[in-house]
């Protein structure tokens, strides 16, 4: 806010509102799937709980990618005809690439949070994504770039936070060995996921 014109800011955080909303159909409320059906198969097969994690995985990334790519077609008809500034056709389109990482460490903290391993969520989210976002904005200020400075330090805050806690993921779960099972209630799964969604 100091550095950029309260203009530039205020298009800003009105394209985010628009890229929040949108991210939205992205989860599709998936987060609250593994986070349920996580916290009822970690006590008795692991594997199943992965298998709840890459079941999130393989629809939210499809979802958030359809989402993502509407977005940008529709970015011209939401700038002009929503908010009226053809300014921002630009700063949507660019924010609209942050909507898979975003989905995908949703999904994966919700999975951390399944196992009461709160301390990444805050340690990913609420410490590493924001200073990644502020120090990424600085550098890319410095170099010229203004309002997109903070909209490419927005998504590329989402995708170190995202490798990181892939890290912890493999760390704590060996989450890419071989030894997944297929989910069983699958329905259940994306039933419920649908559900909280609607809600």
């Amino acid at each position: 806010a100091r550095l950029l014109v309260p203009e530039l800011v205020g298009l800003y955080f009105l394209c985010l509102t628009v890229i929040g909303f949108a991210a939205i159909f992205g989860k599709f409320g998936l987060d609250a799937g593994i986070l349920r059906y996580g916290s009822i198969y970690k006590a008795d097969d692991i594997n199943k709980a992965k298998a709840t994690l890459f079941e999130g995985f393989k629809l939210g990334i499809c979802l958030s990618f359809v989402t993502s790519i509407a977005v940008l077609f529709s970015s011209k008809l939401i700038a002009l005809k929503l908010f009226k500034n053809g300014s921002v056709i630009n700063i949507i389109q660019y924010l609209a690439f942050s909507i898979p990482p975003f989905t995908v460490l949703t999904l994966t903290l919700s999975y951390f949070q399944a196992f009461r391993m709160l301390k990444y969520n805050v340690l990913i989210q609420s410490i590493i994504q924001q200073l990644s976002n502020i120090l990424l904005f600085i550098i890319l200020f410095y170099f010229g770039l203004r309002i997109n400075a903070a909209v490419f330090s927005y998504s590329g805050a989402f995708l170190i936070a995202l490798c990181l806690s892939f890290h912890f993921l493999h760390k704590k779960f060996k989450i890419f060995a071989k030894d997944r099972t297929r989910l069983l209630n699958k329905k259940d799964f994306l039933r419920y996921s649908f559900s909280m969604f609607a809600i």
